[in-house]
């Protein structure tokens, strides 16, 4: 009966060791998503003039206004997001 119980082991664990190392093929899929959103903030004249400033710079030494990104923007319009698929055979 050992010998047996021996046997299927070792058959179980061959199979298994073939299964293991087995290579499959594989497909990837690549998502791409693109949102759209549009945000208005109001800005005082001051913040105006330093934009026009920097819009207007073709010397490249005016920075980014700081409080581009401190101001409250509010949501005004949004488009669903658009998707882009890539597929790819991945072959080991």
């Amino acid at each position: 009966m050992k010998k047996v119980i021996l046997f299927i082991n070792i058959n179980l664990y061959l199979i298994y060791k073939v299964n293991k190392n087995k290579v499959m093929a594989k497909m990837q899929k690549f998502v791409t998503q693109t949102d759209w959103l549009w945000y208005h903030a109001e800005i005082t004249d001051e913040q105006v003039a330093e934009w026009k400033a920097y819009e207007n710079d073709e010397t490249g030494e005016l920075d980014e206004p700081d409080w581009l990104d401190e101001l409250d923007y509010d949501l005004v319009r949004d488009k669903p997001a658009s998707d882009d698929m890539e597929f790819e055979l991945i072959e080991d």
